[in-house]
């Protein structure tokens, strides 16, 4: 959850972590088409390019490239 100050709070496993949003870095593209092969991996992707999409997908995190994929 972010503060407004820019800092996301988390609590995992009980304990909370706070972190400074814009230390929060986008995955590079060779890492995004790794990402979307692991979570598309039971899926037919037929005629998909994964790495072409990797590269239209510039700034997306993680987490967003699991939820485009679950989309």
């Amino acid at each position: 959850m972010f503060d407004g100050s820019g800092a996301l709070a988390r609590e995992i496993g009980g304990i909370q972590v706070d972190v400074a949003a814009d230390r929060l870095h986008p995955a590079p593209a060779r890492r995004r088409a790794a990402i979307l092969r692991l979570n598309t991996a039971r899926m037919p992707t037929v005629g998909v390019d994964l790495d072409s999409l990797a590269q239209r997908t510039d700034g997306f995190s993680p987490a967003d490239l699991r939820s485009l994929c679950q989309e």
